[in-house]
């Protein structure tokens, strides 16, 4: 009798929500956090650069780079993208 391999559950990314859906920032509040530190050149980067919904784990250098913290920021849930998938 052939066997059926168990199927592990895949461990969520530190960076997803409880539900295993990415965690996502809104690029409108990084740029409002920027330009309230007045740093108006990086905020203008920000909006021409980043999508308008930023995953947080595949920009986890470049927010700490900024020094924004997204556990400061309201995440925006983005539906169509569990947590570990690609686009």
């Amino acid at each position: 009798m052939d066997t059926i391999p168990l199927l592990r559950p895949t461990a969520i990314d530190k960076s997803s929500g409880k539900d295993g859906f990415a965690m996502t920032l809104s690029r409108a509040d990084i740029v409002a956090v920027l330009r309230s530190r007045g740093l108006t050149a990086r905020a203008d980067w920000v909006e021409r650069t980043l999508p308008e919904v930023v995953d947080v784990a595949r920009n986890r250098s470049l927010l700490s780079t900024l020094h924004i913290d997204p556990e400061a920021l309201s995440p925006v849930r983005d539906e169509r993208t569990p947590a570990g998938a690609t686009r």
